[in-house]
């Protein structure tokens, strides 16, 4: 499954739900900044937003998987607070 195709999963389960969703997506090489570019420009077209992030939730956690996943996300959401935006962190259980 791409991303497109995970995310469109998440706008579905909101837009069923009575909620009005889009979901973007990007690549870069500086997640942070990344994401705070696009925060920016989707405030502009929806003030109201709500961002979420996702975080890697392991049935077994080993060394490997605590190294690789660095826990991205909860720096992700600290900058986000300190701008005064809302992010909500969902559990994705790989």
């Amino acid at each position: 499954m791409g991303i497109q195709a995970g995310n469109q999963r998440y706008v579905d389960y909101l837009q069923s739900r009575g909620f009005s969703a889009e979901a973007v997506a990007a690549v870069g090489i500086d997640v942070m900044q990344k994401a705070s570019e696009m925060a920016r420009a989707i405030l502009q077209r929806f003030p109201n937003s709500i961002f979420f992030g996702g975080q890697l939730v392991f049935r077994k956690e080993t060394f490997f998987t605590r190294f690789l996943h660095n826990y991205a996300v909860f720096s992700l959401q600290r900058r986000f607070y300190q701008q005064g935006l809302p992010l909500l962190i969902l559990p994705i259980r790989v």
